[in-house]
């Protein structure tokens, strides 16, 4: 297994481990990384969604990138091959094998393999979801291709909930991180034992893929 980046960083930079109290104040440690803006979105994903829409859509699109935790810095480097290089092309190499042409700042290289991941970056739009019938496609709000969300997660479908980074846009680059779970949890459990669906409950049948709870669905991408 090999890592193939365009650019660096790919990992993010882990913080100072000793520092100030002046330094604590101006840039304070979250499970994000350091500074207030992070800070904002790993601690207040419910005052992020009371931003105004155009604000939340502009920030989930470009605040946080693609980048891994800082604390894999300690397990990738030795184990996996990190290259920095463009694929340029790709072609079918025998049964089963890919030869891929890279092109990097040393010049230009090829490797064989057998898979291919191609984490180029994806798009989150509620219509490229099939299994969600024309009838509950249209009893979404969305906003940005991301479904409307309540506080509780739940959207204008009655009993149906997004989380994950489906829920982004309403609460924030934090969901697309495995530290937004954490609120995700603590919000979906407060909400359920209180009796669920803020709407009035729907008894429709969902489309297959949804994990059903109290009559409730729910839906994590």
């Amino acid at each position: 297994m090999r890592v193939i980046a365009r650019q660096a960083p790919i990992l993010g930079v882990p913080p100072r481990e000793q520092r100030g109290a002046w330094s604590r104040f101006r840039r304070p440690l979250s499970d994000l990384g350091t500074g207030w803006r992070l800070r904002f979105y790993s601690d207040a994903p419910m005052l992020f969604r009371l931003l105004p829409e155009e604000v939340r859509l502009w920030l989930a699109r470009t605040e946080l990138g693609p980048a891994g935790g800082w604390h894999l810095r300690d397990a990738l480097p030795g184990h996996v091959p990190i290259q920095l290089a463009a694929v340029r092309h790709a072609e079918r190499r025998g049964a089963g094998q890919l030869t891929l042409s890279l092109a990097s700042p040393d010049g230009v290289s090829a490797i064989v393999t057998e898979h291919v991941i191609a984490a180029t970056g994806y798009q989150v739009d509620l219509r490229r979801l099939p299994f969600l019938g024309s009838d509950v496609q249209s009893r979404i709000r969305t906003a940005g291709g991301q479904p409307v969300l309540s506080a509780n997660f739940e959207s204008s479908a009655p009993g149906l909930y997004f989380v994950g980074v489906m829920a982004t846009n309403t609460f924030g680059p934090v969901m697309r991180f495995l530290t937004g779970a954490r609120y995700t949890a603590e919000q979906l459990s407060r909400h359920l034992s209180a009796g669920g669906a803020s709407h009035s409950r729907s008894r429709a049948r969902w489309p297959a893929g949804y994990v059903r709870s109290r009559e409730c669905a729910f839906y994590a991408l």
